[in-house]
């Protein structure tokens, strides 16, 4: 699990009370595997967020997600120890490998259909707004430098 810290000077406004946030922290968290244990567990508890709360609720909300899904969650510091978090899709490369088909090939064996790469689009619009054509784009990217080609139509190989 990778974890990754920073600051933020900023506030958030709720309702009609003003919440002033510290910090924000980044986690790549197995969707329904939050535990206590580490490296999460320790990650947390330096920044004296509630471990327990914190798996218990990361844990209900990911259960909409396939189990053993990585996904990016950002976890918001308030400045009176209170925590939340937003869930957000897992990377375009995960996706890409979930996604990809083996074919035997002298030069690739890693393909990536047409149909697939637009339902990794489908997917990815609700959690980031930029345009089809653009996202089409970062998967292409992706996929070149996972060295997957992408391509039409593909008949997977017989086992």
């Amino acid at each position: 699990m990778k974890v990754q810290v920073f600051s933020l000077n900023a506030e958030k406004k709720r309702g009609a009370h003003e919440i002033e946030l510290t910090r924000t922290i980044r986690l790549l968290v197995p969707s329904q595997a939050a535990t206590i244990s580490p490296p999460l567990g320790p990650t947390l508890g330096q920044f004296g967020i509630n471990i327990k709360d914190f798996c218990d609720k990361f844990n209900e909300k990911s259960k909409i997600f396939e189990s053993d899904i990585i996904l990016n969650v950002l976890v918001n510091l308030l400045k009176n120890k209170n925590f939340d978090f937003d869930i957000k899709l897992p990377s375009i490369a995960f996706m890409i490998n979930e996604e990809e088909v083996d074919v035997e090939n002298e030069y690739a064996n890693k393909y990536l259909t047409l149909t697939s790469a637009y339902k990794i689009i489908g997917i990815k619009e609700k959690d980031i707004n930029i345009s089809k054509l653009s996202m089409f784009n970062c998967i292409l990217g992706t996929a070149r430098s996972m060295d997957v080609k992408l391509v039409n139509n593909l008949k997977k190989k017989s086992k």
